[in-house]
């Protein structure tokens, strides 16, 4: 439990705005922060830009005992610290409520997707990362792009070595260390991709709370084109951080066509889901 939430952790780090908001926040110290990750918090806040509001960390020299809090600044225009949002009505609140794109990433041995459903033709990746996508209205190409280069560079993935053992049903194990898909193959580590479109992921709970709202769904012919420009960003942004140097390999992308139904065939080694809200 504790190495997930370090993993949690880190994964919250890249964005910007949860950091300035942790930065801007009085009460919040590094100091209380898992030892396994204090010094890399503490870098990570000192690289927030000061332009925009972003806090910035105090020294990461500071000793033990000396106040570490960071110092808080005026927070960018259209920002607002958790403690100063008024409470909205549950009525008023979607259960998970995406901006554009949703996302739902699960680790796995194994998985793959039936393409042709007559012919009964199956495509499938290894080790990997089983990727369910939807989009809402007002989602956009970049958004796409951005959401991809996110799952290709965040620490998702983890490394496999060969079982010791026998009997175990697999020939690989993880080593519990969570690293990007980007960096696992830039090291020579067979990585697939499979990605799965799934609308349901944009709805909602509708204003009685018994009820689901698909409202802000993205239209079929928009998602379409939408679902089309995130792969093909996985695609270059794969080329692109993983690179030519000697022993990589791209990772191995399956998509399932975007219209029909989905039949999703996976085996995990032990279950760990992600869920992100873009």
């Amino acid at each position: 439990l504790h190495n997930q939430c370090l993993e949690v952790a880190k994964i919250l780090m890249q964005s910007d705005d949860w950091m300035a908001e942790f930065a801007a926040h009085p009460d919040l110290r590094v100091e209380d922060l898992p030892q396994g990750i204090r010094t890399d918090f503490k870098k990570r806040l000192e690289s927030l830009p000061l332009d925009g509001g972003h806090g910035r960390a105090a020294p990461a020299s500071l000793g033990r005992g000396q106040d570490t809090r960071v110092q808080p600044r005026e927070p960018p225009k259209g920002f607002k610290l958790l403690a100063q949002r008024r409470p909205v009505p549950r009525s008023q609140v979607a259960t998970f409520r995406p901006s554009t794109v949703s996302v739902v990433v699960q680790r796995c041995t194994s998985a793959r997707v039936l393409m042709d459903e007559r012919s009964e033709t199956w495509n499938g990746i290894g080790r990997g990362l089983l990727i369910y996508i939807s989009f809402a209205r007002g989602a956009t190409e970049t958004a796409a792009g951005r959401t991809a280069h996110f799952l290709l560079t965040a620490p998702l993935a983890v490394q496999s070595r060969r079982s010791s053992g026998e009997g175990s049903g697999f020939g690989l194990v993880d080593d519990g260390t969570a690293m990007p898909v980007s960096e696992l193959c830039g090291k020579g580590h067979e990585v697939g991709l499979l990605v799965v479109p799934q609308d349901t992921l944009c709805c909602e709970v509708g204003e009685d709370n018994l009820s689901l709202d698909y409202e802000h769904v993205c239209p079929q012919a928009f998602a379409a084109a939408l679902y089309k420009a995130f792969v093909e960003a996985l695609r270059a942004h794969s080329r692109t951080l993983v690179g030519q140097s000697h022993g990589a390999k791209l990772p191995r992308i399956v998509c399932a066509a975007f219209h029909g139904r989905h039949c999703v065939d996976m085996i995990s080694a032990g279950p760990c889901t992600h869920v992100f809200n873009f």
